[in-house]
């Protein structure tokens, strides 16, 4: 008989990747901060400034989620943003923005960013519960997007189940 597995015991087995795409050492603290000692998962995140290559690192690494600084944004970066999400990668992409730059916000969802949050009132909360609904839509939707997967129910880290339906996914709590 196989042992049940409490399911906050398999969340905190499991261990988010992801990848911090900043200019900015106070963000990256206040961000890196938050998402350590977090009690119902855990967070590996690795900081990565934005360059030209980074498509083709971003290609050849296993992401469950990019955080993408946007407070200091030209425009060749909302174009690097733009190809990163409509890129073949299958991973959400979260954009983070300063005060007042709700506009670029929307322009980064436009893009492809699946949720733009500002950085002045960022919380814990907020931030660990906008990664890992990111990132379990992202793994319904690629598991939706696989004809083989039609009609399965997929568990995810919150113990939800996602029946999978090319034509839409529905979330049902068990």
């Amino acid at each position: 008989m196989a042992a049940r597995v409490n399911k906050k015991d398999a969340m905190q087995a499991r261990v988010y990747q992801i990848l911090f795409v900043t200019e900015e050492s106070e963000i990256e603290q206040k961000v890196t901060s938050m998402l350590q000692g977090t009690q119902d998962c855990s967070f590996s995140v690795r900081k990565m400034a934005l360059s030209p290559h980074i498509t083709t690192h971003l290609s050849f690494c296993k992401w469950d989620a990019v955080l993408w600084d946007l407070s200091n944004s030209a425009e060749q970066d909302l174009d690097t943003l733009k190809n990163v999400c409509r890129g073949s990668n299958s991973f959400p992409v979260i954009g983070l923005v300063a005060e007042g730059q709700n506009q670029l916000g929307r322009m980064a969802m436009k893009l492809g960013a699946v949720d733009s949050l500002p950085t002045n009132v960022l919380r814990r909360e907020l931030l660990v519960r906008a990664l890992r609904y990111a990132i379990e839509r992202n793994r319904a939707n690629v598991a939706a997007g696989n004809p083989a997967n039609a009609g399965r129910v997929v568990r995810d880290e919150l113990g939800c189940a996602i029946r999978i339906n090319c034509e839409q996914q529905e979330r049902e709590e068990t």
